[in-house]
């Protein structure tokens, strides 16, 4: 009985209409025009994004604080490249020196760990210090 009511519920196959090879050719042509576009977008992404890193990397060496902190957690992160802690580090302490708290905080912990930099509690308690009284709430935290 179910298998008598399914076979009366399935409808009969339907011949191949005559225009089907022409939308199968279709429809993989506009699959591989959809593939070329996305790798067309990967590859501006990339572009963009070499682009952008090598105008922040130049900021940086001008000395921008702000641009010198954002490298460092480029690095740091490796977004976009290798993770590099010594650049990071390196890229923080430019940006530390001048006075950005993330920046300082940041090579606290780094020289607290040995992340990028010879483990160094005594340059750690300078760097979070100087965080602190920037009024960076974590770095004030972690003094106690």
């Amino acid at each position: 009985m179910i298998l008598t009511l399914v076979i009366a519920i399935v409808p009969p196959a339907e011949k191949e209409s005559p225009d089907t090879p022409a939308i199968l050719d279709l429809s993989k042509e506009l699959a591989k025009q959809c593939e070329i576009l996305k790798e067309m977008i990967r590859s501006q992404s990339v572009i963009s994004g070499h682009y952008q890193l090598d105008a922040l990397r130049q900021e940086a060496r001008q000395g921008n604080p702000t641009a010198q902190f954002n490298l460092g957690e480029i690095y740091y992160f490796g977004r976009g490249v290798v993770k590099n802690n010594e650049a990071a580090a390196e890229w923080f302490r430019k940006a530390a020196e001048q006075g950005v708290a993330e920046a300082q905080y940041n090579l606290a912990r780094m020289c607290k760990y040995g992340e990028g930099v010879g483990e160094d509690l005594g340059r750690c308690m300078l760097w979070l210090r100087r965080a602190a009284d920037q009024g960076l709430a974590i770095a004030k935290y972690e003094l106690g």
